[in-house]
């Protein structure tokens, strides 16, 4: 690290995220030449890894680095309750059972490759793109029983379920930097290009027997 700059005031060169102030540490301009880089892997329980890698290489002026992931999460969960309601003609409990439950699996990529050219003492071209990714698919359910105090069925609800999400995001940046003479002028030309892409498949069949006559609906939302 050559310097640590703390800006209050961040322009539109930085990401959205550090509008609230940036902490930018500047790192020397000399490093050694040559290829580097690492990789790694994490396992855990219920499913659950991750694997991450790095590379980095220096030549001269130019610097160029590269990372990226994967990583895989299992989101469960199952939720069953019993009880009673008050029934609307007698007044008398009405006993009621209610099953809930969702299964899914999430799985993250992101990639990182970028670059720095130090053009002359004083005058820098650095440039990047990331990207990342997720998809998430669960399955879900939902049942619903309910009778009358004397045992006769009130209500034999079932919905079933699937869930897609996508979403993508790229974003690609190229920045210049030129010192004047002095330490109070620099020239900063910046651009940055970010794209979204996001879809939502929902789909479920809901099935109904009582009260009757029994029915069957099936619908589709896609975004």
């Amino acid at each position: 690290i050559d310097r640590v700059e703390v800006i209050t005031t961040p322009t539109a060169a930085f990401s959205p995220e550090g509008q609230a102030g940036v902490i930018n540490l500047v790192t020397k301009k000399t490093a050694p030449a040559g290829a580097s880089g690492g990789l790694r892997a994490n396992m855990g329980g219920a499913g659950r890894k991750n694997v991450a890698g790095n590379w980095a290489y220096t030549k001269g002026k130019l610097t160029v680095t590269a990372d990226g992931g994967w990583r895989r999460d299992l989101q469960h969960f199952v939720g069953d309750s019993t009880g009673t309601a008050a029934d609307s003609v007698t007044g008398l409990p009405d006993p009621r059972t209610q099953n809930q439950f969702t299964k899914g699996l999430l799985d993250s990529w992101n990639g990182h490759l970028g670059f720095n050219y130090q053009i002359d003492p004083k005058t820098q071209l650095s440039g990047e793109t990331r990207y990342f990714t997720f998809k998430f698919d669960r399955r879900r359910g939902n049942s619903l029983l309910s009778a009358a105090p004397n045992g006769t069925p009130l209500t034999d609800y079932s919905q079933a379920g699937r869930i897609e999400t996508w979403q993508n995001i790229a974003v690609g940046q190229m920045t210049l930097l030129h010192q004047f003479p002095g330490k109070d002028h620099t020239l900063s030309l910046f651009y940055n290009h970010t794209q979204i892409h996001y879809t939502d498949d929902n789909a479920s069949n809901e099935v109904t027997t009582v009260p009757g006559p029994p029915t069957s609906a099936f619908q589709d939302q896609f975004k």
